[in-house]
């Protein structure tokens, strides 16, 4: 949460080009607000976790969840699959090791109950997974063109995280003075002579 709405939220819009702000372009490309993605995630995750000898396997889809059906139904399209869209989709699989149609949609659904496939992949798809489907929606929309320039914000969000992450970490130096440099804070300026054969004007050092 804190990469998308803390750090996509100073990410420069004009100079990265992306359309809109992360939040905005995932409740797009889903249907779904950042939110309700983690709690019905969370829920159903949290039913397996529990899950004792003698208890079904299955959770109820919709039972005891304050969320709205429209909004179950909007968050199973994208990450639950029927018995028939798994058979077909694993059947086209290219190996007998391809897992790609189970990290897709880790949720299996049989009428209004769901069946956990893998934890992980649940967990995943909605942490980390997220920035695929903004992906896919601004190919869609825009191409090649359109998913680098997603591709190029999401590294910026990242960045910012990391980065202010490795700040806090730093020890003090002696005399005062950051111990974090960036890739722009490293890089030598070039004398005349070498901005010359750089293909460079002739500009001061």
């Amino acid at each position: 949460r804190m990469l998308w709405k803390t750090y996509g939220n100073q990410i420069d819009l004009e100079r990265l080009k992306v359309r809109a702000r992360p939040l905005d372009l995932l409740r797009e490309a889903t249907g779904l607000d950042f939110d309700d993605i983690t709690a019905l995630t969370l829920a159903y995750h949290g039913y397996i976790r529990a899950h004792q000898p003698g208890l079904s396997s299955a959770v109820n889809a919709f039972a005891g969840i304050a969320v709205s059906r429209e909004t179950v139904e909007t968050y199973l399209a994208s990450f639950a699959s029927t018995v028939d869209e798994l058979a077909g989709k694993l059947a086209a699989s290219p190996g007998s090791w391809q897992m790609l149609p189970i990290q897709e949609r880790p949720l299996l659904r049989v009428g209004e109950a769901l069946l956990v496939l893998d934890e992980q992949y649940l967990i995943e798809r909605a942490t980390q997974g997220l920035y695929w489907f903004v992906h896919e929606h601004e190919r869609d929309i825009d191409g090649e063109r359109g998913w680098k320039r997603w591709s190029n914000a999401y590294a910026n969000m990242v960045e910012r995280r990391v980065e202010e992450q490795v700040r806090r970490l730093a020890p003090p130096l002696l005399g005062g003075g950051g111990a974090v440099f960036r890739g722009e804070d490293q890089q030598v300026p070039l004398s005349r002579e070498k901005k010359h054969e750089a293909g460079g004007g002739d500009a001061g050092v």
